[in-house]
């Protein structure tokens, strides 16, 4: 489906409901095509779990200690020397 950019302005929302259902809009300017809008793709299961894995290391680690207000004030001081 092809569409001005004034008429996908007006219809986002109902462009936004063409995608999501598969369709493929372009939108030109001026007759030239300048964007496409498509469906997001569904996560690849390899990234969700590689994504797990992460937050257990994450969690396993101790957290670093968060710096003090006078420590933070002192590095920004010591920038200005």
């Amino acid at each position: 489906m092809i569409r001005t950019l004034r008429e996908s302005k007006t219809h986002l929302s109902e462009l936004v409901n063409l995608a999501s259902d598969g369709e493929e809009i372009l939108i030109t300017v001026h007759g030239e095509p300048k964007a496409r809008l498509v469906p997001v793709s569904k996560p690849n299961p390899d990234v969700a779990g590689w994504m797990g894995e992460l937050a257990a290391l994450r969690a396993s680690q101790p957290a670093a200690p968060a710096p003090s207000d006078r420590s933070a004030l002192d590095e920004v001081r010591e920038d200005r020397w």
